[in-house]
């Protein structure tokens, strides 16, 4: 339907544009009035590709002198003193002193007309399939989100099955990144990764570019997909958008979160840098990543925040994330930290206290101590029940990396 439309309002447009221009030159014709016609030169012969360009059709060239008062020569010809043109009879001067023919232009306008309304390959918007690459990602780039979606799909095509020509691919994959920001267009970015991963090289190019996007869902849409790229590991770069992924109005912390925990290497330093975020969860998350990471050298700047998180303070989760990462630290660290809080007024401080306690094998009388009151659990408070000694000593899932490879040759790999 779309593309008829579009046809149906362009034909409209040419039709109006016909009358115009047909009414327009009689006018002309008419408030000229009967005249003597005069014999005009015809100026300068046409090179034979000029003569066949179809702007004949509605301009033509003169010199417009008046060739009427001059003599003849013998054999009837005459030289125009204007531009010199041997004109060889009367037969080949001009009567009508016109250059531009408006009811020829209503005429073209109208044979437009009726390609665009009878036309099965205007009409249903076949010819795009014969349109250049160049003109394609033209529109693309003048009309941006209002592309015609037949024009879209057109791209999207010739990316996918390759026909797309090579000194253009770079242009194609740096509009298509574009896609990616926050425009309001239901699905464009999803379809936008798709097309970038057909793209390999370029794509895989355009979508570290996007990464200084100052758009926050353009650069995380280009981290997530340049983590999961086939062949290749994550750069320093797409590291620390990871980590900025941790903030709480990210939108993305769960899928970040996650894959530091699985991909712990090279994200030390951009963690510790999170440890001082104005973000509070940021933080909190930093912390319990380093934890989780086993970075005892930073220990003592994330234990804080960590234990701290073990009290009842009505965050939900946050107190068995916490635990979980303390346990991950080396006991000699760990433990001292932990005992000084066994004690606790805190009841669900001191109960998670003991149970990383006995779970990393601290010493039993401090692990035997257990309150007589039975601790009240809600939505939002850690039943300790839920966390076992295998749960705190399990470690984080970890997919090992892929080994290093050139990066041209593994975005051309694969998609």
């Amino acid at each position: 339907m779309i593309p008829f439309r579009v046809t149906l309002a362009v034909a409209a447009i040419l039709v109006i544009a016909a009358v115009v221009l047909v009414a327009w030159s009689l006018r002309r014709r008419a408030a000229r009035g009967p005249v003597a016609r005069p014999l005009l030169c015809p100026g300068q012969r046409l090179s034979w590709l000029r003569s066949l360009s179809p702007l004949r059709l509605i301009h033509t060239p003169l010199c417009g002198y008046d060739l009427a008062g001059l003599s003849p020569g013998p054999d009837g010809s005459v030289v125009c003193p204007e531009c010199a043109r041997h004109v060889r009879s009367i037969n080949q001067a001009r009567r009508d002193p016109r250059r531009l023919h408006l009811g020829r232009a209503g005429l073209v306008v109208l044979a437009g007309f009726l390609a665009l309304w009878f036309s099965p390959l205007v009409r249903t918007g076949a010819w795009v399939r014969f349109a250049p690459d160049a003109v394609i990602l033209a529109a693309k780039q003048w009309l941006g989100g209002y592309n015609p979606p037949l024009f879209e799909r057109a791209l999207a095509a010739r990316v996918s099955d390759g026909s797309l020509a090579t000194w253009v691919r770079p242009w194609a994959a740096r509009l298509i990144a574009n896609d990616l920001r926050d425009d309001e267009i239901k699905w464009n970015a999803d379809r936008a990764v798709g097309l970038l991963r057909d793209l390999r090289l370029d794509g895989y190019r355009a979508l570290h570019a996007a990464l200084d996007s100052d758009d926050h869902q353009q650069r995380h849409l280009a981290a997530r997909s340049l983590r999961y790229w086939p062949g290749m590991g994550a750069s320093d770069r797409v590291v620390a958008v990871t980590v900025e992924g941790l903030r709480e109005a990210s939108g993305f912390v769960s899928e970040c979160f996650d894959w530091l925990g699985e991909h712990p290497e090279g994200a030390t330093d951009h963690l510790a840098a999170g440890l001082s975020s104005d973000d509070a969860q940021q933080r909190f998350l930093c912390a319990a990543l380093i934890g989780l990471n086993r970075e005892d050298a930073l220990f003592d700047r994330a234990a804080p925040m960590l234990l701290e998180a073990l009290k009842d303070n009505g965050v939900e989760e946050d107190a068995k994330v916490a635990a979980r990462a303390l346990a991950g630290f080396s006991p000699e660290a760990v433990i001292p930290a932990l005992e000084a809080i066994a004690d606790s007024p805190d009841l669900q401080q001191r109960t998670l206290a003991r149970q990383v306690l006995e779970a990393i094998g601290a010493p039993a009388p401090m692990v035997t101590r257990v309150d007589a009151r039975p601790m009240r659990t809600t939505s939002v408070r850690l039943n300790p029940a839920t966390l076992d000694r295998d749960q705190l000593l399990m470690p984080w899932p970890v997919t090992p990396l892929p080994a290093p490879t050139d990066p041209a040759a593994s975005a051309m790999a694969g998609k």
